[in-house]
């Protein structure tokens, strides 16, 4: 017999060699062993193969010589079936992303593909992928292929990655008058939330509660300002975990000042009002025009007779009337 096929788990081949010489028996491969060799006329040569743990057939030689004449012994052993499995096929992913360890259980070299752009391969053996943060308000799907095209074998593992938890508020500000009143806030979340109202607003910034829980439309009550400031709060909605949230900011303008003054004069200069920063307001000269204020505005007349000037001021504290000549009549009543 000049050769021996075996599969792939090994074992040992036996041979007869007849030689009137003395005679050696090697292999040509680590995986094939000799198992005994006696010089005789007729001797039983033993050989032991290993098992061949990869997918392809492999070959080797046995070479036996006595003095100038030798002889060759051909051994095939076939590999072990191919396979391609994953210890675990579904993975769980947190919306802020990371990494996933991939147990592949496998005796062939595999490519790999996903089918989402969120995923991406960061290293092959052992098999890690990246999943990015999702900054979308839903779950997300997506699947890994891990494939073979010479053998025809795949596995396909599939990733779920949670929702991110937000939550939008619109408009992100409002204005209110001095006199107070309603307002709604669309509300989009995809979790429970709170609200959290500026403790130094509470007495005059309320929401206004609602049988219906799933409302996604928040109302709320502004108090009159009674005061000559204006005023502003931040009502927060953040998500029950805290990791989300958004801000709605509230303006309210504060109470006008209102003075008047009737004078005479052709040619009027107004008082110097002072006030908090940022204080200002608007001048009616009473003959159809009007300005801002400034505490160098002056303003001529082209009509004689009396003329009633109003002064609309917002965060004034007090004014001072450098020249009362020609005044005839001073209203504080809109100061109160």
């Amino acid at each position: 017999i000049n050769n021996f096929s075996l599969d792939s788990l090994g074992g040992t081949i036996d041979f007869e060699v007849i030689s009137n010489m003395d005679f050696t028996a090697t292999a040509d491969a680590s995986w094939v062993k000799k198992v005994e060799t006696k010089a005789q006329s007729v001797t039983s040569v033993s050989f032991s193969v290993e098992p061949n743990d990869k997918v392809s057939t492999r070959q080797a030689t046995i070479t036996l010589k006595a003095g100038s004449k030798s002889e060759t012994i051909s051994i095939s052993q076939t590999g072990v079936k191919p396979f391609l499995m994953l210890e675990t096929f579904d993975y769980e992913v947190a919306s802020t992303g990371g990494q996933v360890s991939v147990e592949v259980i496998t005796n062939i070299n595999y490519d790999i593909a996903s089918n989402v752009r969120w995923v991406k391969l960061q290293s092959s053996s052992p098999l890690v992928l990246v999943v990015d943060p999702n900054n979308t308000y839903a779950q997300r799907t997506g699947n890994v292929q891990l494939y073979n095209e010479t053998y025809g074998l795949s596995q396909i593992l599939n990733i779920t990655q949670a929702e991110n938890h937000g939550i939008s508020i619109d408009p992100s500000s409002v204005q209110i008058n001095v006199a107070g009143g309603s307002f709604n806030i669309d509300v989009e979340a995809n979790s429970e939330y709170n609200i959290i109202i500026d403790e130094s607003a509470t007495s005059w910034l309320t929401r206004v509660t609602t049988k219906a829980f799933e409302t996604k439309t928040e109302s709320f009550n502004v108090a009159e300002n009674e005061g000559w400031s204006d005023r502003s709060a931040i009502i927060t909605f953040t998500t029950d975990s805290g990791e989300e949230s958004a801000q709605l900011t509230i303006n309210q303008t504060g109470k006008t000042a209102t003075l008047v003054i009737q004078h005479s004069n052709s040619e009027y200069a107004v008082p110097v009002f002072s006030g908090q920063k940022g204080f200002g307001g608007t001048i009616d000269w009473g003959d159809g025009r009007s300005a801002s204020y400034s505490s160098s505005a002056t303003h001529s007349y082209s009509a004689q007779g009396s003329h009633t000037v109003t002064f609309d001021m917002k965060l004034i504290n007090s004014f001072e009337m450098n020249d009362v000549v020609g005044i005839e009549l001073i209203d504080f009543s809109g100061l109160e």
